[in-house]
């Protein structure tokens, strides 16, 4: 298939292929999307395919205004209109009470269905061209990191979509933060089924009493609603084991020797190995904060992956121990950084094999 490259000013012209059934991917501030009419089963069928994509993973819907909302959902729960008044738009999804003319594809035969506004000027011009809400996951390969650049991105799809739109790279590198309402007797209250750059911090501070205080959430028919809580996601070709300080890696010498590359803060001190033979010496990705590592993460995966390193080590906002004995306090960005590392390595760290 040929797929058009548009630049930004070739907004409302893939919007327009997506209006008369074709598939696009466009920019947003988190990651780049694979979108399709949210309202023509068979294009968002095709996004499926594209993506290799498990059919019981829902779809996010994404508006230009908060008028199309009431195209969605059937109703609005407690404390909806608070948080998209605070954060819309923004990097948040609401899982919401689905209306009957959503299809099952895009919830995935669920009652919900995820809707964000995205902030971003080349996202909107590109939704408002499309005219109804987009359904869009993001817009790489099932399992893999998503693409935060254009070149990520038409890697991943050029060939097999009608089109590429080019928004320059995405501001905060990780996808939106998803809040879902649960109105079961005993928990009710909006929680939070995966972190994003609209912190856990964020959310109580415009709606303190109606948001469940669990980290963990253990009801799976709940998680069921968000992507990326259920399948393998974010994962390079190379293998990934974390770490939380430097000295953790003294017991991965054949790695570090063997070309493992290291991702780190710029104070967490010398890698093992560094300095010495050249062939100990690991490639290194350095960020002076957690929020700038979180940008940068899925680059880093696709550029490594380029390099054909056989692994990577990254640094974790949170240690081992911690997070085996419910200790950590990890919050902001932090948070959703470590979401996405612990599924990237599959819970992996330094020195467990």
């Amino acid at each position: 298939m040929n797929t058009e490259l548009f630049g930004a000013e070739g907004a409302a012209r893939a919007g327009n292929l997506v209006r008369s059934g074709a598939l696009a991917v466009f920019p947003t501030e988190t990651v780049y999307g694979l979108g399709a009419d949210a309202f023509n089963p068979a294009a968002c069928k095709r996004i499926f395919e594209a993506k290799g994509r498990p059919q019981d993973n829902p779809l996010i819907t994404h508006i230009y205004d908060r008028s199309q909302v009431d195209l969605l959902a059937r109703e609005l729960p407690p404390g909806a209109k608070i948080l998209m008044d605070a954060f819309w738009p923004g990097p948040l999804t609401l899982v919401l009470p689905k209306k009957p003319a959503v299809s099952d594809v895009v919830t995935a035969g669920l009652d919900t269905v995820g809707v964000r506004m995205p902030d971003h000027p080349v996202a909107l011009e590109f939704l408002r061209a499309a005219g109804n809400p987009v359904a869009a996951p993001s817009a790489n390969r099932s399992g893999r990191p998503s693409p935060t650049t254009f070149a990520m991105a038409r890697d991943a799809m050029e060939g097999r979509i009608e089109a590429i739109l080019d928004g320059g790279p995405c501001e905060t590198g990780l996808e939106s933060t998803v809040a879902a309402w649960s109105g079961t007797p005993s928990a009710r209250g909006w929680t939070i089924l995966r972190p994003g750059a609209v912190t856990r911090e964020d959310l109580f501070s415009v709606l303190d009493d109606l948001f469940i205080r669990e980290t963990e959430v253990k009801d799976q028919s709940l998680l069921a609603r968000s992507p990326g809580t259920r399948h393998p996601h974010y994962r390079p070709n190379a293998e990934v084991r974390l770490f939380s300080a430097m000295q953790e890696l003294e017991a991965e010498q054949l790695a570090l020797a063997a070309g493992w590359a290291v991702i780190a803060l710029d104070d967490a001190g010398t890698a093992p190995g560094a300095g010495t033979a050249p062939r100990a010496q690991p490639i290194e990705r350095r960020y002076p904060f957690w929020i700038d590592l979180a940008r940068r993460l899925y680059v880093d995966f696709s550029e490594l992956d380029a390099l054909g390193v056989p692994g990577i080590f990254v640094q974790a906002p949170a240690a081992r121990a911690d997070l085996a004995t419910g200790g950590t306090t990890t919050g902001g960005i932090a948070e959703a950084l470590l979401n996405r590392l612990l599924k990237a390595s599959a819970g992996t760290w330094a020195g467990e094999r």
